[in-house]
C-alpha cells in the first residue's frame, strides 16, 4: 500500500495511457488501421473533453512535447541521408507546391470566414507542416518508406 502512495503522478498517467493505447491498438489492428488514429482517439478520450482523466495542462503539454520529440527522434533514425541528399529537387519542388496549395485553400477558406490574411498564411502553413507526421507513420505502416514513392514523400515532408 504505501508503494502506491509514492508512485509519481506522471509514473500513473503513463501507465493509463499506454494501457489505452494498447487495447486500442489490438483493436485497430483487427480493422487494419493505422495506430496514429489510436493515439488521437486515446488523447480524446483521455482528455479534458473526454473521461478527464487527464486534466493537468502542464502534463498535457509534457506529453505533447514528449510526442514530438520521440516522431522528430523517429523520423531521424529513418532519414537515409544520401538519398535524401540525390533527391533535393524532388524534396524542393514538392515542399513549394505543398505549402503554395494549403495556403491558397486556406486564404479561399478565410476568405468566406473574413479571416485576415496572416491569419489565413499562418493556418495555412500549420496544415502543410503538421500533415508530415501523419503521413511518415501512414508510409511505416504500409512498408511504403523505403519505395522510390516513400522516399520521395519523406524528402518532401522533411524540407
Amino acid at each position: 500500500m504505501l508503494l502506491i502512495s509514492v508512485i509519481d503522478p506522471i509514473i500513473s498517467m503513463v501507465s493509463v495511457i499506454a494501457i489505452f493505447i494498447i487495447m486500442l491498438s489490438l483493436v485497430l489492428r483487427k480493422l487494419n488501421q493505422t495506430y496514429i488514429i489510436g493515439y488521437i482517439l486515446v488523447g480524446i478520450v483521455l482528455g479534458q473533453n473526454g473521461l478527464k482523466i487527464i486534466e493537468d495542462t502542464e502534463s498535457i503539454h509534457l506529453f505533447g512535447e514528449l510526442g514530438v520529440i520521440l516522431l522528430l527522434f523517429f523520423i531521424g533514425m529513418e532519414i537515409n541521408l544520401v538519398d535524401f541528399m540525390k533527391q533535393w529537387k524532388i524534396a524542393l519542388l514538392g515542399t513549394l507546391t505543398q505549402l503554395l496549395v494549403s495556403v491558397l485553400i486556406v486564404f479561399v477558406i478565410g476568405h468566406f470566414f473574413d479571416w485576415t490574411f496572416a491569419r489565413s498564411i499562418v493556418i495555412g502553413f500549420v496544415i502543410a507542416l503538421s500533415s508530415s507526421a501523419v503521413v511518415i507513420k501512414l508510409l511505416q505502416d504500409k512498408n511504403l518508406i523505403n519505395t522510390e514513392v516513400g522516399k520521395n514523400v519523406l524528402s518532401i515532408l522533411l524540407t
